[in-house]
């Protein structure tokens, strides 16, 4: 089972990718009953 520091990551893992496209470092997840069902990240 997942716990809320796993979720928190995989959003650091987007913002990281905005951050990697010179874009201000924003990312973002979704989670229903455990699953991530969205993930994105700053895109300006």
């Amino acid at each position: 089972m997942f716990d809320d520091e796993y979720f928190m990551k995989q959003a650091l893992l987007e913002a990281h990718k905005a951050f990697d496209k010179n874009e201000i470092p924003v990312g973002a997840v979704v989670v229903s009953e455990q699953r991530v069902i969205a993930r994105a990240h700053n895109l300006t």
